[in-house]
């Protein structure tokens, strides 16, 4: 992935929330590079490293300086100033990183700030957790042009929506209950008509409902085995049997399902229950894909490591730092993996698991010998 380093600033007090969220998610932790966020008079200041293009940036910000694209730390020859309606500045990098204005006024429409998403709807289940892969994925789709429901179970959703603006509406819903599903799909046809996209988060644990069982088999009831079947697996069957007929009948559907490492490459005791539901997922997007693959619409699957959202655990931060790549991953970093394959161009891509752990599910062992 290449990075870029930004000088940023926000003028509307209103965006001011939402990219703050978004420039967390998308830092990069890094041994050259920390991200810096200030505000003053009511702008937001920011500098460093970010895995995002800057034409999404530029949904937010009013001048978003770039440098070249390149993956060293080091300060680029070139920046580019982009600004509202596509307007581009020539810079040049100065010495102690002042900048001076070129002359030169490219064309408009070389930046153009992208708006892949322009037109389409998506409905982003587990949507509530404001440091999680839901409302990073919300964010990422509604700066690239797209309109989403998102879905929790508790008043939480609402925080979110408010941070994304007209572009979201929030349904509180248990997914668990035959029928909820339904009411997110209402809620995109009656604000937007219209269902493109489906992201299936929900999972793992919930406000509403807790965490999954961590009893060995043995030693677990038959209530916790369904609960977190319930919770991780029957969610997303319940979201798809509703947004299916709909992308049928238009002939374009995009169903992507966020999984786990665990029970896709690697398994661990006493978390049976969520290694099964997961690894049914993969069975599940797999059979729906082929059942739908005439009819313009993908199914697939991305299986996230260990990722820094708010309810990662100290010994997966511990085991993420230990291994190939020294961290963990971001919320952003899954969120780019869902937008590729939630897009009209992944339009060859179904069945398919996108495995996003840094490289550690690699190594027999590591470090090397």
């Amino acid at each position: 992935m290449y990075l870029h380093r930004y000088r940023l600033a926000v003028a509307e007090r209103e965006n001011f929330d939402v990219f703050a969220s978004f420039v967390a998610d998308s830092h990069v932790d890094n041994r050259h590079d920390r991200i810096a966020v200030s505000e003053e008079a009511g702008h937001l200041h920011c500098h460093g490293l970010l895995a995002q293009p800057p034409e999404v940036l530029a949904s937010f910000a009013f001048a978003v300086i770039r440098t070249a694209d390149r993956a060293s730390a080091w300060l680029p020859e070139h920046l580019w100033c982009l600004l509202p309606g596509g307007g581009v500045n020539a810079l040049k990098a100065a010495p102690r990183g002042s900048v001076k204005t070129a002359p030169a006024q490219p064309t408009r429409d070389r930046f153009r700030p992208v708006a892949r998403f322009r037109d389409r709807v998506a409905i982003v289940t587990g949507a509530g957790a404001p440091g999680g892969i839901g409302a990073a994925v919300a964010r990422g789709l509604v700066a690239e042009g797209g309109r989403v429901v998102l879905g929790a179970t508790s008043e939480r959703v609402h925080q979110r929506v408010a941070e994304l603006g007209d572009s979201a509406v929030g349904v509180i819903a248990d997914l668990t209950v035959d029928g909820a599903a339904d009411s997110l799909v209402r809620a995109a046809l009656d604000r937007w008509g219209r269902v493109d996209v489906l992201v299936n988060n929900a999972g793992m644990t919930s406000v509403s409902s807790g965490w999954d069982a961590d009893d060995d088999v043995a030693e677990m009831s038959l209530a916790e085995w369904d609960a977190a079947l319930a919770r991780n697996l029957t969610t997303a069957f319940l979201m798809c049997r509703s947004v299916v007929p709909l992308m049928t009948a238009a002939g374009y559907g995009r169903i992507v399902s966020i999984g786990s490492t665990t029970g896709t490459v690697n398994a661990m005791p006493g978390q049976s229950t969520y290694t099964a539901a997961k690894a049914g997922l993969v069975g599940l997007s797999r059979a729906l894909a082929l059942e739908v693959v005439g009819d313009g619409v993908t199914v697939n699957v991305v299986a996230p490591g260990y990722i820094a959202t708010d309810s990662q655990l100290q010994f997966e931060a511990a085991a993420a730092a230990a291994g190939p790549i020294g961290r963990s991953g971001t919320p952003a970093e899954i969120a780019a993996c869902v937008l590729f394959l939630a897009h009209e161009s992944a339009s060859f891509v179904t069945g398919t698991v996108v495995v996003a752990d840094g490289g550690h599910g690699l190594p027999e062992t590591w470090p090397r010998p």
